[in-house]
């Protein structure tokens, strides 16, 4: 109990710490708060979310004792807290036949992340809408600060079209960013538990990941609103669309981790698709968004991949 309660503290100092540090302006902090919740999850996934809730008490009081009470806030709402309550979503079981345990399934776990980043960045565009009467202005104006602060000669290159489709979309991408970042701890963190041997939770690979066909109708609906609608209504709908587009870029990626256990060379294959996904995202990301929404009428795993392999732990 003594040592739980000694790496709940640890774990949230470093988080916090690494949080923090983007109020120095260090040159890594990016780096450093993209990783914050990396300790949070890797003590959850080993100790139980319990150390997580006690973790992020520490790291928000931390936060709050050497900088401003807002930097603890959105330390705690914008990592500590999701992180604790996916890790209690990612250690819920059941007994299952011939004495087996069913973990709570991958496909959840994403629509939980999910539901997330929709009531974190839902809640800031609204708290923009009824602060300051008009989201749309006030994040043109933000985005027209931030390209100025970058390069004075970027406000000259990029047309006010430009401006304007990004800053209709600037919510949807921030939650859609943060759902990757998130993604990337967790898994990393299950990885380094797992290669120790202190995972609470089996592995369970990408390849298992589902995701029921409703989930596409909201998205649906936020992409209309986003084509038709005017304003913060507007907002919403490309958040919710870029939301749901993200869930089933996982699920797009689960059917090639599916598929390609047929292949000889797989992890190079892996490791090439990945290095296109990253240097050609705008191309091959909405390929996958398709073939994530298309895969439970196609079912290629189903079909293409090999006996036993389409659930492979990774």
């Amino acid at each position: 109990m003594t040592f739980s309660l000694a790496l709940a503290v640890f774990a949230g100092l470093v988080s916090a710490a690494m949080f923090a540090v983007m109020s120095t302006g260090h040159p890594l902090s990016p780096i450093l708060v993209y990783f914050t919740a990396l300790p949070l999850f890797a003590l959850g996934l080993a100790r139980g979310a319990v150390s997580v809730f006690f973790a992020v008490a520490v790291g928000a009081l931390a936060i709050a004792s050497i900088a401003r009470i807002e930097l603890a806030a959105a330390f705690v709402l914008a990592f500590a807290l999701p992180t604790a309550l996916l890790v209690q979503r990612a250690l819920l079981s059941r007994p299952g036949g011939s004495g087996t345990v069913e973990w709570y399934p991958p496909g959840r776990l994403v629509l939980a992340l999910a539901a997330l980043a929709l009531v974190i960045f839902g809640g800031g565009l609204a708290v923009v809408s009824f602060g300051e009467g008009d989201a749309t202005a006030t994040l043109a104006e933000m985005f027209g600060v931030s390209r100025l602060a970058l390069d004075p000669r970027l406000a000259e290159r990029i047309s006010p079209e430009t401006v304007a489709a990004v800053m209709v979309a600037l919510p949807g991408i921030g939650a859609a960013a943060w759902m990757i970042m998130m993604t990337v701890n967790g898994t990393l963190a299950q990885a380094i538990l797992k290669r120790q041997g202190w995972n609470a939770r089996p592995g369970g690979g990408l390849a298992g990941l589902s995701i029921e066909p409703w989930f596409a109708v909201p998205g649906i609906l936020g992409a209309l609103l986003w084509w038709l609608g005017e304003g913060t209504p507007r907002l919403l709908g490309a958040l919710i669309a870029l939301v749901v587009a993200v869930v089933y870029l996982y699920q797009g990626l689960a059917v090639i981790h599916g598929v390609s256990w047929r292949l000889r060379w797989r992890t190079a294959a892996l490791v090439g698709f990945y290095a296109a996904l990253v240097l050609a995202d705008q191309y091959v990301a909405p390929v996958i968004v398709l073939l994530g929404l298309a895969e439970p009428w196609l079912r290629l795993r189903e079909r293409l991949a090999p006996a036993g392999g389409g659930g492979k732990e990774e």
